[in-house]
């Protein structure tokens, strides 16, 4: 059955691009570990370099200049690269990162039976991000994308733009953040999110508690992410979230470890349809 619906997905990806138009819909897919397991509901969480890929005025808060490597299986046969540097300036934050989906060993048939041959579907976006680095409760953000997707002999190639800002608010012990973000801007599988964390900080703990609301222009439906992230001595961390709408229910957690400059994550999401469930795993290095 996961096969049959796999092929399917993938006759849908090669008619568009064979149109000579695609969703790009790569984009919509998450790519940090800590985010995951949150449910991808940190638009307004400025608490990882990663999460600039979800806003990209979360930039503006990265503490040092950082590298990060992430992966992520996808589907059946899917797998999803990414990777991005951060540059920390007295006047103003840049990032620049590299994201790739590879689908391999696709079949290739002319009529039923041994496939004649092989072949595979690769998407890829290189991206620009840039965030004021000045004194002020409110942040802002831009990314710039030029983005390709070659199925077969088929390819076709466009740029699109992040959108975001965060506000944030500290209350005592509480902190206070509001966020939103416009992604993909110029494309079919653009998203708006808007969101609001709260975090309770003490001497050797940390609590987040996340909540987003996100809508997505293509299918023209609302999805609900909630998350919450739970930091011990700045060491261990713990992360469950929940995600629903858009046909996806869905629970999932993950955990990580900081050793000296390095932070390591992992995130854990099952799929609906007999899918093989989604491993994630991000690698963040502060220089």
């Amino acid at each position: 059955m996961k096969k049959i619906i796999f092929i399917f997905l993938i006759t849908l990806k090669f008619v568009a691009v064979s149109g000579g138009k695609s969703n790009f819909n790569f984009l919509t897919i998450g790519i940090d570990a800590k985010a995951v397991s949150m449910g991808d509901a940190v638009v307004s969480s400025p608490i990882s370099f990663g999460f600039i890929y979800y806003n990209p005025a979360i930039l503006s808060m990265i503490e040092s200049p950082s590298v990060m490597l992430s992966y992520r299986n996808w589907m059946v046969d899917g797998d999803i690269l990414y990777s991005a540097i951060g540059i920390k300036n007295k006047f103003i934050n840049m990032a620049l990162s590299l994201h790739t989906l590879i689908i391999s060993h696709i079949e290739l048939r002319e009529k039923p039976g041994d496939p004649i041959s092989y072949f595979s579907a690769r998407d890829m976006a290189i991206s620009f991000s840039i965030s004021p680095n000045f004194k002020s409760k409110f942040k802002i953000g831009l990314t710039t994308k030029y983005i390709l997707e070659k199925i077969y002999v088929y390819e076709t190639n466009t740029l699109s733009a992040d959108l975001g800002f965060l506000y944030t608010l500290n209350l005592k012990e509480f902190e206070l953040n509001l966020g939103g973000a416009i992604r993909n801007i110029g494309i079919p599988s653009s998203i708006v999110s808007f969101g609001a964390s709260t975090k309770y900080a003490t001497n050797f703990a940390k609590l987040l508690l996340t909540s987003e609301l996100r809508y997505r222009t293509l299918e023209k439906r609302f999805l609900y992410g909630f998350g919450s992230s739970f930091e011990f001595n700045s060491i261990l961390n713990f992360q469950v979230g929940y995600e629903f709408g858009l046909y996806v229910h869905s629970f999932k957690f993950g955990l990580g470890v900081k050793v000296a400059k390095f932070i390591v994550n992992y995130a854990y999401s099952p799929f609906d349809y007999s899918l093989p469930s989604s491993h994630t795993l991000s690698l963040i290095y502060k220089l």
